[in-house]
């Protein structure tokens, strides 16, 4: 393999003395768009169980701590190298019980159903296959968020770069992160779009049935998609 290739394939699953400079550089790099990501949370409402997926060296972990500080946060990544850096970071956090570091894939994970009231996947949706999206929705419970933020929104050269580079990687559009989302069963979308730096997120709820009269559901998010752009 190409050696640039050989590091960037870091991007997806670290290892390794360069998998561990990797995620500390990720850390600080991602540090704007995980920053305006959280920015698009406010007026959500408080949130006391979270899931931090794809969570690298845990830099987000702190801020959610931080955003949220009542909350609970479990954080999932499949890189050896990522669980330790985000313990590392998070160690104050771990002792005083409000932070769990769980080393696995999204679409494996063993947790119970509704564990959480919102789940955020910063820069690592690019790389999640069909179940994982299936599998936030099950750990949601009803009513809960699905935050993605992504920097690259597929619609540039830059994306169709990184494609290259990077195994295993694809940028998907806002269009094919909604298809995703709604076939995982998520009854609400929205897309937040940054284009002048290419930025989206994409905030997803679970059906929330409030009751049941003359047979039928009523729940407290209608099923629609709604666009809007973010300077």
């Amino acid at each position: 393999m190409n050696p640039l290739k050989q590091f960037f394939a870091h991007c997806a699953r670290p290892q390794g003395r360069m998998g561990r400079l990797m995620v500390r550089g990720m850390n600080v790099g991602h540090k704007p768009i995980a920053s305006w990501g959280l920015a698009q949370l406010d007026g959500e409402g408080s949130f006391q169980r979270i899931g931090e997926f794809g969570c690298g060296g845990g830099a987000n972990v702190q801020q959610l701590l931080h955003k949220y500080p009542g909350c609970c946060i479990s954080a999932v990544d499949f890189s050896e190298i990522s669980v330790q850096e985000a313990q590392r970071r998070n160690r104050a956090a771990i002792d005083s019980g409000r932070v769990q570091v769980i080393q696995s894939d999204v679409a494996a994970l063993r947790l119970a159903a509704e564990s959480f009231d919102l789940v955020t996947a910063f820069e690592t949706a690019y790389f999640w296959p069909e179940g994982a999206f299936a599998k936030v929705h099950e750990l949601l419970q009803a009513g809960g968020l699905f935050c993605i933020v992504h920097e690259l929104d597929g619609s540039t050269a830059m994306a169709r770069f990184w494609e290259r580079w990077v195994p295993g990687l694809k940028v998907p559009s806002a269009d094919e992160l909604q298809a995703r989302l709604r076939a995982a069963g998520f009854a609400r979308v929205e897309t937040i779009h940054r284009p002048r730096f290419g930025h989206l997120c994409v905030k997803a709820w679970k059906m929330c049935t409030l009751g049941m009269r003359e047979g039928k559901n009523y729940e407290c998010q209608r099923h629609q998609a709604r666009t809007r752009s973010a300077l």
